[in-house]
């Protein structure tokens, strides 16, 4: 049924079956690749605070113990709200404003949490910035996933640089949470809400790009075609 839903949603003419190198020509070619594949380092840039969540929670003031307890909720918020931003897009067939909202309550968790100390607002802080960094991550995937679909190959290429082009984030956003900084990590929380404000800046250039393509395809169509979702 899933497979089924996929075929249906898939935009453009099907295409035949290419090799994975014609795939990888046809993914780098389309400039939409690239910038799914910023969207998405972007987003994950703007996640590097998770491997120094702890860290971060440290700075309330509690001992260790109490410390990794604290820690624990605010990724069971970030998980639940996962699963309801992606569900919402899916039903009701949007993407970029689902990914706006998320980001946009993520940079308001950042700038919380980088501008007070108290121990309150900070930990409050905690919850804000999760739920919304990791509530857009299924969304920007399966947006690339829907959009880039014109082939198999193009779209497993298309995924595999989505996903290794998010991960690279990782790598020097772990350079952005010096112990100089401590206890404010003013660097990293900065850092972090640029970055989700540029991965919203891409979400809305390709929602021109599409819009641009749906009129097209619309003065093309001479039944009715699908449209990208966007």
């Amino acid at each position: 049924m899933a497979h089924a839903r996929m075929e249906r949603d898939r935009v453009g003419d099907p295409q035949e079956q290419a090799s994975m190198m014609e795939g990888l020509k046809q993914a780098c070619k389309d400039k939409r690749t690239w910038l799914f594949c910023f969207m998405q380092n972007f987003h994950l840039s703007a996640c590097s605070f998770n491997s120094f969540f702890p860290t971060v929670v440290k700075t309330l003031g509690f001992n260790r113990t109490v410390t990794l307890v604290l820690t624990c909720p605010p990724f069971l918020f970030a998980g639940a709200a996962g699963i309801l931003t992606g569900w919402s897009s899916g039903r009701m067939h949007e993407r970029t404003w689902h990914i706006t909202a998320g980001l946009s309550v993520a940079i308001v968790g950042f700038v919380i949490a980088a501008s007070t100390l108290n121990t309150a607002g900070r930990y409050i802080a905690c919850f804000i910035f999760p739920v919304g960094a990791y509530s857009v991550n299924s969304v920007i995937i399966g947006w690339a996933s829907s959009t880039l679909a014109q082939t198999k190959e193009k779209k497993a290429v298309v995924l595999a640089m989505t996903n290794v082009g998010g991960q690279i984030g990782y790598i020097y956003g772990a350079y952005l949470w010096p112990d100089s900084d401590e206890p404010r990590y003013g660097i990293g929380f900065g850092a972090s809400a640029g970055f989700a404000l540029c991965s919203i800046a891409c979400a809305w250039a390709i929602r021109v790009m599409l819009i641009k393509e749906n009129k097209k395809i619309i003065q093309s169509a001479t039944e009715n075609a699908n449209l990208y979702g966007y």
